[in-house]
């Protein structure tokens, strides 16, 4: 791996694993980890990822909040706003399509490591058990027991780690 690429894959995957604890969230955890690898701005991103977290508003039934994080960096870092596709409508489907593709390298990712980017799947394969986030007693054991562990220390940090990759590799070959 490259140096510049070695380095700030070090810093998301080390950020991933620390973020959790001070933002509470899969998805912003991840996000957060991959923006400051990246220098990304991106604070209104940070803030509409909260709902995302826990597979969807912890219910657990939606993506993981990690790959959900992952996937708006990489729309951050690669996507064209409003403003852009008023004057070329056109161009959302070239950028869709690149965001399309490296958001699904990092599910391949995700399918190989943990067999699924759900929250709930992933919850299986880890602790043998899916928790229901929304109950206070399952919320309790989920913070106590799986979220130090595994989800801020594997799946978040790895997340941000693919992410970055991806997105220095897409940088390199440039459209």
């Amino acid at each position: 791996m490259h140096p510049k690429k070695d380095k700030a894959y070090r810093k998301a995957v080390t950020l991933g694993q620390r973020y959790p604890a001070r933002y509470g969230g899969c998805a912003q955890a991840t996000f957060a980890a991959i923006a400051d690898a990246l220098n990304l701005k991106g604070e209104e991103v940070f803030k509409a990822l909260i709902g995302l977290s826990g597979g969807v508003g912890n219910m657990g039934r939606g993506a993981c909040g990690a790959m959900a994080g992952a996937a708006a960096a990489i729309s951050l870092k690669f996507g064209v706003g409003r403003n852009a596709l008023k004057r070329n409508p056109e161009a959302i489907l070239k950028v869709k399509d690149r965001i399309y593709e490296l958001v699904e390298k990092v599910g391949g990712r995700f399918l190989e490591e943990f067999g699924s980017y759900l929250c709930r799947d992933i919850q299986l394969a880890l602790f043998g058990k899916a928790f229901n986030l929304r109950n206070p007693e399952a919320y309790m054991e989920f913070k106590q027991v799986a979220w130090p562990k595994a989800c801020s220390r594997e799946v978040v940090a790895k997340a941000a780690g693919w992410a970055v990759e991806v997105i220095l590799e897409a940088e390199e070959r440039k459209p």
